[in-house]
């Protein structure tokens, strides 16, 4: 049942790090190259940034979750797993299902952050 958990439990604090330095980052660039922007529509902007900052190291750790979950038998060995899909799709194979994941985070970091900003 717990097959392929451990990969997104290792990459979340890695993922957290990058979304939320990326969103600081990005509010204050943003804050600093446009002064006259509001700051909702900037926590908005930067939440959309940071999401898709996320996704270099998001979408290798959600596939290999996925190939974790879909074995049958044993346990799945990452470096293995990786090396095959480097082998057989090349390095770009790492990042299949890329455009279904920004479409799911960038606009829901983006909500996220904008909202935060509007209820704080």
């Amino acid at each position: 049942m717990y097959k392929g958990v451990f990969q997104p439990l290792w990459g979340a604090t890695s993922i957290h790090v990058i979304t939320f330095a990326g969103a600081e980052t990005t509010n204050y660039n943003l804050n600093k190259y446009f002064p006259g922007l509001e700051r909702v529509p900037s926590a908005f902007a930067s939440g959309a940034i940071a999401g898709a900052y996320t996704l270099a190291i998001l979408v290798p750790i959600d596939l290999m979750k996925v190939r974790g979950q879909i074995m049958k038998e044993g346990k799945i060995s990452y470096r293995k797993e990786i090396r095959i899909i480097i082998k057989e799709q090349g390095f770009f194979g790492l990042y299949r299902g890329f455009f279904a994941s920004a479409a799911r985070d960038i606009p829901g970091w983006s909500t996220y952050f904008g909202m935060y900003e509007i209820f704080k």
